[in-house]
């Protein structure tokens, strides 16, 4: 039987001919199996092209075991906080990162369709939070992967809900995860988002230890919000005596933070000599507080030194 393959399927063809690194060649044979149409005549090409797929990563394999840092990546945090999105392949992480972000990664229905960190900004009213979305995780990921993980301030679990089994993918991945303890816990918090909820009916799943949250197309909004406030910081304002308050970028404090920790923020000077504080919040219009009194979200303060 002939193959009869499409003319987008040579085009990546040559493509991969004059591709020198082996990650992306790696990309770029996922996308011709994409393409190739699935019948008996290309059988014996699919096997091939899985064959190669096998040879070069024993390759990045071998490259890895003699010292090279070639593919290894260090991400320095930008934002309010810096969040990861971990899963098996074909997961649905990439979608997520497209939906939350401005980033515009390659979305693809087969596996490995994300070879090295995709990063994006999300913009949650006035804060932006740097996401990225990680290579799939397994035994062999590369230890430089399980560092960014380990960098981050919050760790984002994505589960396929059209999988046979998606109550064994989370053990899979929390148990790889905790084999090197980076398990979520209350250090290191953690989610579980559950994608694809539109290729099934009702498989629901709980874990009791982390937050489990469906994903449909629609609840960005609710989730950049979970994400906010699961890394546990708050918005805090200043403003000027005597001056009209003009809202500008806010300090990010960790939760739990106090006039004196914002007055630190500031400047760490400002410590010894402040004596009182006068807070907004709600009814609370300009009274007065002292140095330890504790902050929330959107408060707007006043330092008096």
């Amino acid at each position: 039987m002939p193959a009869n393959l499409p003319p987008d399927y040579y085009k990546k063809e040559k493509e991969l001919q004059m591709e020198k690194d082996p990650m992306r060649k790696i990309e770029i044979i996922n996308e011709m199996l994409a393409i190739m149409p699935k019948h008996k005549g290309t059988d014996k090409l699919q096997a091939l092209l899985r064959a190669k797929i096998a040879k070069l990563k024993k390759e990045l394999k071998r490259t890895k075991k003699i010292g090279t840092r070639r593919y290894e990546y260090a991400i320095p945090k930008e934002g309010a906080g810096q969040v990861v999105l971990v899963g098996s392949p074909n997961a649905g992480k990439s979608s997520i990162l497209k939906a939350l972000t401005n980033a515009d990664p390659k979305i693809g229905s087969y596996p490995f369709t994300t070879v090295k960190p995709e990063i994006g900004m999300i913009e949650f009213e006035d804060v932006r939070i740097q996401l990225i979305d990680l290579p799939p995780v397994s035994e062999e990921t590369p230890g430089w992967i399980f560092g960014i993980i380990r960098n981050a301030d919050l760790i984002i679990l994505v589960i396929d809900l059209s999988t046979e089994d998606p109550m064994e993918s989370l053990q899979e991945l929390l148990d790889l995860l905790d084999h090197r303890n980076l398990k979520p816990d209350g250090e290191r918090p953690g989610l579980v988002i559950a994608s694809k909820c539109d290729l099934v009916s009702e498989k629901l799943f709980e874990f009791s230890d982390l937050p489990v949250i469906r994903f449909p197309k629609g609840s960005e909004a609710f989730l950049k919000e979970k994400i906010f406030n699961l890394l546990g910081i708050i918005r805090v304002y200043t403003k000027k005596p005597r001056q009209k308050f003009t809202k500008s970028e806010p300090m990010i404090m960790k939760r739990g933070a106090t006039v004196i920790d914002a007055a630190k923020h500031l400047k760490r000077e400002f410590v010894q000599n402040l004596r009182y504080a006068r807070i907004w919040r709600g009814v609370k219009k300009g009274r007065r507080v002292e140095r330890t009194f504790p902050l929330e979200d959107k408060d707007i303060i006043e330092l008096h030194f």
